[in-house]
């Protein structure tokens, strides 16, 4: 009987060391897949934020390009209307030359872990609820950045506000 009773432990022994095993493998999967996961992430805001980067320093509308003076209130109308918004003709990234140019971009980067696809919206935005897009031309747009990747399980989107003044 003694000798039965030592299979048997060893036998325990194995099963709690395959599940001890086993378990250290899944966490193991799961944090590679979270550190990949969070590589992707921070390499799609990187890229959204550099899109946002070369924006944001642009002219706020082509009526300042075109007049190269900064326009008062009564010019305002002068700005592109909404459903003209992005480049020119001629026009294309990254030669643009004023902020809502962006509108309707639609590119792909690739860095070390692939291609990344960036596309950006231009809106005007109502200046007395700044969550509101709205149809008519004002001082403020706002810029949205969506980066995507196969291996995110989410896009990444990023929004700038730019205002006239």
């Amino acid at each position: 009987m003694n000798d039965m009773s030592e299979l048997l432990y060893l036998m325990a022994g194995m099963v709690l060391f395959s599940i001890l095993v086993s378990n250290s493998n899944i966490a193991f999967v799961r944090n590679n897949t979270m550190l990949m996961e969070s590589e992707y992430e921070y390499n799609a805001i990187a890229i959204a934020q550099s899109i946002i980067d070369e924006a944001r320093v642009k002219p706020y509308d082509q009526a300042d390009v075109v007049n190269e003076r900064l326009l008062i209130d009564n010019d305002m109308p002068n700005f592109s209307a909404p459903s003209v918004l992005g480049p020119e003709g001629g026009e294309s990234y990254p030669n643009f030359d004023d902020f809502d140019d962006f509108d309707g971009l639609n590119i792909t980067r690739t860095n070390g872990l692939g291609d990344f696809t960036i596309t950006a919206t231009v809106t005007y935005i109502n200046p007395n609820n700044l969550s509101v897009n709205t149809s008519v031309t004002t001082t403020k747009k706002e810029l949205r950045v969506t980066v995507s990747h196969p291996n995110l399980p989410n896009t990444v989107t990023l929004t700038f506000l730019k205002t006239y003044y």
